[in-house]
């Protein structure tokens, strides 16, 4: 049974930071034992594409995404209402960080139409991403978990949201332009998390949409049109495993790298932007009471 969530406008108490801390680990010992168990990736250090794995790596994403998530919210579920998902995304990096980097994408495949592959392998993942998020949303609209906030009462447009899903993907591109210089597997993660925090807090701001779910969605475009764009008009350099072009740092981050710490850093500067909202809200609220 998931428990009901406290508000989310609420700044984190130090008990909901171990919380999910410890959700957080929780969900790695998880991945990291179903990982283990089936072997995968096949060749640690090395494999780095989902493509290049046996269809089962992709069985248990659609399975265990959503159900890693629903089963960690039995503990976090009081303390956002995307807590589970969040500790989910962050536990999934045993599965990137036990993989190799673009370099080895690009040298094992040996032709430009790798990035065909990793832009489709991008879409899957946030489709599959989406699917979970809409679930917590669904949950969220019976009380089973409290629902997101929003900086107003109107409802959202699908013109609203299809904006949020654009800007963060080209937020994340921007980020990701400038901070991710190198291949190495250590930096991609820790740019991907860094640009998802930034680009959903900054998007939030100014367009702000309820649940998390758009710029989930976002994050994992980002990916989308970094791996397309770069296999169409900047592929030269492939052959040595080199990555190259105006959206060279964005294609350097893999889409497991994009999904599972840009997810978590994406869910996290939704949050954070919420509790700006709700810090200005009540500032203003008591200027006018003062007045």
């Amino acid at each position: 049974m998931l428990t009901r969530s406290s508000d989310d406008s609420a700044a984190l108490t130090n008990v909901q930071k171990l919380l999910l801390a410890a959700g957080a680990v929780i969900c790695y010992g998880l991945w990291h034992a179903l990982r283990t168990s089936l072997g995968l990736p096949t060749y640690p250090g090395i494999t780095t594409s989902l493509t290049t794995q046996p269809f089962i790596a992709w069985a248990i994403l659609i399975i265990g995404i959503p159900l890693i998530s629903l089963l960690i919210s039995t503990l976090v579920g009081r303390v956002r209402a995307e807590a589970g998902l969040f500790c989910c995304a962050i536990g999934l990096v045993s599965l990137p960080a036990h993989g190799g980097d673009i370099r080895n994408a690009l040298l094992d495949a040996g032709s430009p139409a790798i990035y065909a592959r990793l832009a489709i392998e991008a879409a899957v993942l946030g489709a599959i991403w989406i699917g979970a998020s809409l679930l917590f949303e669904r949950l969220a609209g019976k009380g089973l978990l409290a629902p997101s906030t929003n900086k107003s009462d109107e409802p959202d447009t699908l013109g609203d949201r299809l904006t949020v899903v654009v800007l963060q993907a080209l937020a994340m591109l921007v980020v990701l332009m400038l901070l991710c210089q190198s291949p190495v597997k250590g930096q991609a993660l820790a740019t991907a998390c860094l640009a998802g925090v930034v680009s959903s807090a900054l998007i939030h701001q100014s367009h702000a949409v309820r649940g998390s779910v758009w710029y989930i969605a976002g994050t994992m475009l980002a990916g989308v049109i970094a791996y397309l764009y770069t296999g169409l008009f900047s592929a030269a350099g492939h052959q040595i495993g080199d990555v190259r072009g105006l959206l060279a740092g964005p294609s350097r981050v893999l889409p497991l790298h994009y999904a599972t710490l840009g997810i978590a850093g994406a869910i996290f500067g939704y949050w954070t932007s919420i509790t700006w909202h709700a810090a200005k809200k009540a500032k203003a609220a008591e200027a006018e009471a003062a007045a």
